[in-house]
């Protein structure tokens, strides 16, 4: 058994701005209509019982559409730490 952590008891040691969480993608040539309606599914899921009952197992609360801009931070980071581009 896993003790929690009290943070209450942690410091923090620097803060950075927020990053976007979880990229779940879409095909760069999938149909806009699909893009769309698996962007509004995903959304929706917290209005729904059964979509509640998807983001508690996966421990969200939600799901927020993003831009690919939004993870251009992830990118610097990247490209700094690894020499990688993507």
């Amino acid at each position: 058994m896993h003790d929690e952590i009290d943070v209450e008891q942690m410091t923090y040691l620097a803060v950075s701005e927020p990053l976007a969480h979880l990229p779940w993608a879409v095909k760069g040539n999938m149909d806009e209509k699909t893009v769309a309606r698996i962007r509004r599914a995903g959304e929706r899921l917290g209005t729904h019982p059964e979509g509640r009952k998807v983001l508690a197992a996966a421990r969200l609360t939600a799901l927020v559409a993003a831009t690919d801009a939004e993870y251009d931070p992830h990118r610097h980071i990247v490209r700094v730490v690894l020499g990688e581009d993507y």
